[in-house]
């Protein structure tokens, strides 16, 4: 799992007067010295008990504290490993990341010419048949919350999942009448979603996988996916998915609504 992540996003779901928000705002703040810190030590530091820090663990999806505590820790340490950017080798040389941006686009701009028509229809077509359409990332995308408004406009189901126990329980009202998007970052410290994805697999749920990367975790389990519509999505990066979701909305919403 990535420990960051996790971190950040149940601390921007918490309600701000919460007892999450404020110890998770403390842990932030404190983040560079809790390399080794104990379930005593955040309980002091965060002021409340340690039920609530351990419930807390539980609520990202370790096991316990002590597989939260190792994660934390290699987290800290490593830290230039959990924040690679989606334009490679990080550098301050603002010409470089211009012209990767340029590279991309232009390849971004060659697929969305060549995408096939057919394919984008076949998943709008496959999403108006769902009863029930599922989001399970770690990131939020504004395109898919764009595209969940129009399905629950629709009269679909729709949930958005970012946090691997809620992903886990969501899962399992699955069915085959369900499709769900799953979008795993294919580093090895990032989250271990296989668990999802055997669940969803087992019932019979059509999975759309938003990965960009072509041998990764999901290719084993998903039916469709980023590739089928953006051949460079691998090179593109994360730049493809906002695109491929576009295509999948514009169509969905001129078609069914």
């Amino acid at each position: 799992m990535n420990i960051f992540r996790n971190l950040t996003n149940l601390y921007a779901m918490s309600p701000v007067d919460s007892t999450y928000y404020h110890a998770l705002n403390e842990i932030f703040r404190n983040l560079p010295g809790l390399a080794n810190a104990t379930i005593y030590d955040l309980s002091e530091l965060t002021n409340v008990s340690r039920s609530t820090i351990w419930r807390m663990v539980k609520d990202m999806g370790y096991e316990d504290f002590t597989a939260f505590r190792a994660a934390l820790s290699n987290g800290i340490t490593r830290y230039s490993l959990y924040n690679r950017s989606d334009m490679g080798t990080a550098t301050d040389d603002l010409s470089a990341v211009k012209d990767t941006i340029l590279n991309r686009l232009s390849l971004l701009s060659e697929d969305v010419r060549a995408a096939d028509p057919g394919k984008i229809e076949e998943i709008a077509d496959l999403l108006h048949r769902a009863g029930r359409v599922s989001v399970y990332s770690s990131q939020r995308e504004v395109q898919m919350d764009s595209l969940l408004q129009n399905l629950a406009m629709s009269g679909k189901s729709v949930s958005y999942r970012m946090l691997l126990p809620e992903m886990i329980a969501d899962a399992a009202a699955a069915d085959e009448n369900s499709v769900a998007f799953v979008h795993a970052l294919e580093f090895t410290e990032t989250l271990d979603m296989e668990p999802l994805l055997k669940i969803l697999q087992k019932q019979g749920c059509t999975m759309i996988s938003l990965g960009v990367s072509p041998d990764g975790t999901l290719s084993g389990y998903t039916d469709l996916s980023i590739f089928d519509v953006l051949g460079h999505a691998a090179r593109i990066g994360q730049f493809a998915v906002p695109v491929f979701l576009t295509l999948i909305n514009e169509l969905y919403r001129g078609k069914y609504l």
